[in-house]
């Protein structure tokens, strides 16, 4: 599936060579990263009360560690969590969500765990459900959860789709349902949930094959849609009218206001090269907007979207000049109508790539990710922590 692939190839090339940690002056901006006697692939950052911050690794085969930094981002201390609750065999995707700052959920397909702040692992579940190979992101709706799961190369081809319910132990409750692809004229491959309602419908998002007669080489498509067990209640197709361009999922964040802003990668296949596809959308489903952002002589592969309180988003990832072998991190700011305000790329020595943004306290944004450059003692990827100002420096 491209959305693997697309995670798989932001943290497999990620080896490479080093140099001394660099500071940005006079901005109170920083990079920064943190030696470690194995490889960490950063995914989460939040900042604590005292204006320091918090960032979430996955440490060497698969343990949660902690980094607690002060505000110039100095490292404090370091919490490794005594369990793998992730399987780096498994697919090279791992996410979470943040709760309400005391606890979050961690997430690698079928492994789901609730830790608290000081490494503390309050539940953890591995489900294996109708025996389902992916799951995208787990959101909580209601008392419990929703874990959508897909399963795209059973017997050959994607199988069968589910939603599994999950209550508020991460046990499954109601089991799940199945999604039927002949209600949505064409085969998923790939969906997120973004909700439920009032009416026992959830909103969902994702990609598919236009019909059901499809082959590996036709182009994929974008839709929304409501739905309750075995019945499409509605759908809308987001479709770029252009039969040389494929839409993949990447991922999504939800709104304050239950809407979601849907990340996806658009490939131009006469050109062989990525960049961002992005919508908003409300919780009633109604397409607010929609743009792409390609940039000529560069390929983007976008991996995650942060909503900023202003409704702005901020888009993260890693760009790679054509023809170059280093791909660079790249952050994207884009306003709340959803038009481009501003990118950067990240001039480290070595590969990196951008997971995750939080606003800061000081108006400006904190960006975590992976880089094998800037001081490493050892080989392989390392936490990549950026702050910069409101306006990108």
């Amino acid at each position: 599936m491209k959305f693997m692939w697309f995670f798989s190839m932001a943290i497999a090339c990620l080896i490479g060579s080093c140099t001394k940690e660099k500071s940005v002056p006079n901005t109170g901006s920083f990079i920064k990263t943190y030696d470690s006697d194995s490889v960490d692939n950063a995914i989460y950052v939040a900042q604590t009360n005292d204006e320091g911050y918090l960032i979430l690794a996955n440490h060497g085969s698969g343990r949660p560690m902690l980094l607690r930094t002060d505000k110039a981002g100095n490292l404090i201390k370091r919490t490794i969590v005594d369990r793998y609750i992730f399987n780096t065999n498994a697919g090279t995707y791992w996410w979470f969500n943040p709760m309400d700052g005391t606890h979050f959920i961690l997430q690698q397909g079928g492994n789901v765990s609730d830790i608290d702040t000081a490494g503390n692992i309050l539940y953890y579940n591995y489900i294996s459900y109708w025996t389902m190979t992916n799951m995208s992101a787990i959101v909580p709706v209601g008392n419990g959860y929703v874990l959508p799961a897909t399963d795209g190369y059973r017997n050959g081809g994607p199988g069968n789709n589910e939603m599994i319910l999950l209550n508020k132990n991460l046990k499954i409750n109601l089991g799940g349902f199945a999604m039927n692809d002949n209600l949505f004229g064409g085969k998923i491959l790939y969906y997120f949930c973004y909700g439920g309602n009032s009416d026992g419908s959830y909103n969902i998002w994702g990609m598919k094959f236009l019909n059901n007669k499809w082959s590996w080489s036709d182009n994929t498509r974008l839709f929304m849609a409501k739905v309750i067990p075995n019945v499409k209640v509605t759908q809308v197709l987001i479709d770029s009218a252009e039969t040389k361009t494929s839409d993949n999922v990447n991922w999504q964040t939800v709104t304050p206001d239950s809407g979601v802003i849907a990340l996806s990668v658009r490939t131009d296949n006469s050109k062989n090269y990525n960049y961002p596809f992005i919508f908003k959308a409300d919780k009633n489903q109604h397409l607010l907007w929609e743009n792409s952002f390609p940039k000529p002589g560069f390929t983007i592969d976008p991996i995650n979207v942060h909503y900023c309180s202003d409704g702005s988003t901020i888009m993260l990832g890693n760009i790679l000049a054509l023809g170059d072998l280093d791909n660079k991190p790249y952050v994207l700011k884009i306003d709340k109508s959803g038009n481009k305000v501003w990118d950067k790329t990240i001039d480290c020595p070595s590969r990196g790539a951008l997971f995750n943004a939080i606003e800061t306290k000081d108006g400006g944004l904190a960006l975590i990710g992976n880089t094998t450059g800037f001081g490493n003692a050892s080989r392989g990827s390392r936490t990549l922590f950026i702050k910069l100002d409101g306006n990108g420096n």
